[in-house]
């Protein structure tokens, strides 16, 4: 077993302040009927929330970690929701309320990073409904309203999309012009920090992943954890960030290895064991 310390972080704070975060969260989302953007703030919230609930319950055994975890895939998946419909407004289902949300259309805040973190969540939720749902997303919906990514990152997300499609030839195409892409004549928008500690590293994993190279695997997760740490420790401001005490793509790869029987031989705060293990998926659902 590969042991990866996650950097640390103020339990008692973190606590202290998750009855604000609920609390606001709720307040905020019952406007979302009539200002669908407040979709993008409830996001963010719900991320820091998940980190927060993560600090004071590393291994994620406690039902309201769960809710976190549930309430971040809702409102991320909402927002590709509303942007892709062809009806007025959408039926979103956040926390345990029901919302009519109008449809948007593509926005500045449905791109391609929005769209990641979206499926890491509802790969870590085992929400299948929703993972779908994020696969038949065009790749002019992340595109229209944002310029921020480079070409690499589009074709990054069809191999996704192709991944969880159980569409092999499309996947390996898809993975192939990744990696040609990722040339550094073809990156100019994506920062160097993040691309050698977050995208690499994940990017490795998944190959490794999709190899059933179970040792391979295990290396190459371990390396993404490191990684993640060392980008979310670069700055005070970072290691500050609660949403740093996620790895959520690594977390979502632990989750797809372990559910198909792949050893997952990683130990991390990071990880939260429970939701690697599924521990509370039939009991905390939406």
């Amino acid at each position: 077993m590969i042991t990866v310390d996650n950097h640390p972080a103020d339990t008692q704070e973190a606590a202290e302040k998750l009855p604000a975060l609920t609390s606001g969260f709720s307040t905020l989302a019952a406007g979302i009927t009539k200002v669908p953007s407040q979709l993008n703030t409830l996001a963010d919230i719900s991320l820091i929330r998940l980190g927060h609930q993560c600090s004071v319950d590393r291994s994620a055994e406690l039902l309201d970690t769960w809710k976190a975890l549930t309430i971040a895939d809702q409102a991320l998946s909402a927002i590709f929701a509303v942007a892709t419909s062809d009806e007025d407004s959408v039926d979103c289902l956040i926390d345990d309320t029901r919302y009519e949300v109008p449809a948007t259309g593509p926005t500045h805040y449905s791109n391609a990073d929005r769209w990641q973190t979206a499926l890491w969540l509802a790969v870590i939720s085992r929400d299948f409904k929703r993972i779908r749902d994020l696969c038949d997303v065009e790749e002019s919906t992340l595109r229209a309203r944002s310029d921020d990514f480079d070409e690499f990152v589009y074709h990054w997300i069809k191999a996704l999309q192709a991944y969880f499609l159980n569409d092999d030839e499309q996947l390996r195409a898809e993975m192939e012009e990744s990696s040609r892409l990722l040339a550094p004549e073809h990156v100019s928008k994506t920062p160097s920090s993040y691309l050698s500690n977050i995208f690499y590293p994940q990017f490795i994993a998944f190959l490794r992943l999709g190899a059933r190279d179970s040792d391979g695997f295990s290396q190459a997760l371990a390396d993404s954890l490191r990684s993640h740490r060392e980008f979310w420790t670069s700055s005070d401001d970072q290691a500050a960030n609660p949403v740093g005490q996620v790895a959520l793509a690594p977390l979502a790869f632990a989750c797809l290895a372990n559910d198909s029987g792949l050893p997952v031989e990683v130990s991390s705060g990071y990880l939260p064991s429970g939701f690697v293990a599924g521990a509370r998926t039939a009991e905390y659902q939406f």
